[in-house]
């Protein structure tokens, strides 16, 4: 059996960091192909930006792209940031190929001082599984 006050010192503990893990959620929310539709249908703040943080080569591919988004690889988003910064305000849609890496980026926007960021959940395999358009370019 623990003495006393080893007890009471790591009940302590307890109180003072679980606080923080109760706060240390994402800063950005996750949204699904139908959810990403209606926020680009819904212009009232103006048009949300569309970053696409894949590969050029992902990108250009046959598997496409969502019109209108702007490639900035998340291998280059944080040396890049300041190419952003004007837009700290501006609804900002991250996509990838699966989420995972876009959920990487919005992460590093959210850090960086961006407000109003949504991570397209299950990235572009989630958007052509949902039938949405898709534009190719080479």
């Amino acid at each position: 059996m623990l003495p006393r006050w080893t007890l009471a010192l790591l009940a302590g503990t307890a109180l003072f960091t679980a606080p923080a893990v109760a706060i240390a959620g994402p800063c950005y929310d996750d949204a699904d192909p139908s959810e990403i539709t209606a926020l680009l249908a819904d212009t009232t703040d103006g048009e949300p930006l569309i970053l696409d943080v894949r590969t050029p080569g992902e990108f250009h591919s046959r598997g496409g792209h969502i019109d209108g988004a702007v490639l900035l690889p998340v291998s280059e988003l944080a040396s890049r940031i300041e190419e952003l910064s004007h837009l700290k305000d501006r609804e900002i849609i991250v996509v990838c190929r699966s989420g995972n890496r876009s959920a990487v980026a919005a992460r590093t926007l959210c850090d960086h001082g961006f407000t109003n960021v949504t991570n397209l959940a299950g990235g572009m395999n989630s958007w052509a599984r949902a039938g949405q358009p898709i534009t190719t370019s080479r």
